[in-house]
């Protein structure tokens, strides 16, 4: 969420970029990451340790093991150590794998999209959601067969080609995603799960954070359940599903009564410095 909101104070500086380059702009940045890995490989990035690849992400100066003990301890300390060692090392994954110009790059796209009406009047067309399928089932199969990282440094032109397929694969299955629920959309107007879906978006700033708060109830021993390190992934699966099923139901319910989510309502007042109407006026 951090990185979301320090890209969107970049984008919100680059409002005035005209439409026509928006595009260009956009694509440039997301791909941009595979230039510098170029670099990168040719400077320092064959110099450092390789890492062993498994289901749990693995630190250079601390086991698995070790981050898990961090999270399942009572002492408040030893738990926020474990997150800021954690963050620290998120940020620096930002570096190979290049996060933040793509996640530039997408929002730039994403309002290219917008501004061009992508996304209520040719996204519903076949034959995109037709290409960007395929190109994107194509690319990503080619991609997984590679067994690459896009997290890692890459040591030959075989890892800077497994990124550029994967990154074209997952884009590609990302708009095609896009462009399916286009036509459903259009095709069930009134399908109620739409309509979830649309008051879930419209708090969206409340629903992350409120899963965020829901997940450290389950998992920190500090405040609630101590599940952390005991949960399979199909168990985890579960607990995710539960929240976002609450979450769903909550802001069906909410927006019966509110015009705002509550923590979006704070946000729009606060920029503003006004106060609006939370409260649904009731008509005779």
């Amino acid at each position: 969420m951090t990185l979301y909101a320090l890209m969107g104070m970049i984008l919100f500086t680059m409002r005035k970029v005209p439409d026509s380059k928006t595009l260009a702009l956009g694509l440039s940045l997301f791909f941009l990451p595979i230039i510098l890995d170029v670099i990168y490989m040719y400077t320092f990035a064959t110099t450092l340790p390789e890492l062993p690849r498994t289901a749990m992400h693995v630190y250079p100066d601390m086991a698995p093991q070790e981050i898990v003990v961090g999270f399942q301890s009572t002492d408040l300390y030893t738990v926020f150590k474990t997150n800021f060692h954690n963050l620290m090392w998120r940020w620096y994954d930002f570096i190979p794998d290049g996060r933040p110009l793509k996640v530039l790059g997408l929002f730039l796209l994403g309002y290219y999209m917008f501004s061009t009406n992508f996304f209520t009047v040719r996204a519903k067309e076949w034959k995109f959601i037709i290409v960007f399928f395929i190109i994107g089932m194509l690319f990503t199969e080619v991609a997984t067969l590679m067994k690459g990282g896009v997290a890692s440094f890459s040591r030959s032109w075989t890892d800077i080609a497994h990124k550029l397929i994967h990154e074209i694969g997952q884009l590609s299955l990302a708009l095609s995603y896009v462009c399916i629920l286009a036509r459903l959309v259009n095709a069930f107007p009134n399908f109620i799960f739409f309509k979830w879906l649309k008051n879930y978006g419209r708090m969206s700033m409340t629903s992350y954070l409120g899963h965020t708060f829901f997940s450290i109830l389950v998992f920190y021993p500090i405040v609630a359940w101590d599940f952390f390190g005991n949960l399979t992934i199909e168990q985890t699966y579960y607990v995710a599903l539960i929240i976002i099923t609450v979450q769903l139901a909550f802001s069906s319910i909410w927006f019966k009564f509110f015009n705002y989510g509550p923590i979006e309502w704070l946000w729009r007042c606060g920029s503003y410095k006004k106060w609006f109407p939370i409260r649904i006026k009731k008509t005779d």
